[in-house]
This record gives C-alpha cells, sequence and structure tokens, in this order.
C-alpha cells in the first residue's frame, strides 16, 4: 500500500486518525489520560491530551506511537490505519 499526502490538509487528517485510534484504545481499557500517559512514559499529561485532542497544534510522534503500541500490545500499524 502506498500512502501519498498531497497537501497539509492530509497531514493533520492522519494525525487526526492516529489520536482518534489511540484515544479509542485507551477508553476500551477504561484509562483515564492521566493513567494512560503515565504508563506510556509522557512527562506532562497535559502534552498528552493536546496530541490526543489535537489542540494547540500537538500531535503523536513516531516515538509516542512506538511507546504506545507497546503499552498496549498490539501492531503499530493498528493505531497508524
Amino acid at each position: 500500500m502506498n500512502i501519498l499526502y498531497k497537501s497539509d490538509e492530509d497531514v493533520e487528517e492522519f494525525y487526526t486518525k492516529v489520536s482518534q485510534n489511540i484515544k479509542n484504545y485507551r477508553k476500551k481499557l477504561e484509562l483515564s489520560q492521566l493513567l494512560f500517559s503515565q504508563n506510556v512514559g509522557f512527562n506532562s499529561v497535559s502534552f498528552y491530551c493536546d496530541c490526543e485532542n489535537r489542540k494547540n497544534g500537538k500531535h503523536f510522534n513516531l516515538i509516542h506511537v512506538v511507546r504506545i503500541a507497546k503499552f498496549l500490545d498490539v501492531d503499530v500499524n493498528k493505531l497508524i490505519v
């Protein structure tokens, strides 16, 4: 599968999809943003919340997504597609 991002809007849509996937997994575990962010190694729950909710231009980076996937014990592809 070849994914080509043609515009900034495509990139923003991708970040939003990743954030929504992570949020859905967190909610399935019935964990608060605080507990989830602590378990995956975020120093700031505020930063985690901004990434999850796509506020203030924040988004998860590759390292975040890999850590989250390991914590969830899921393939990283489940979070990015």
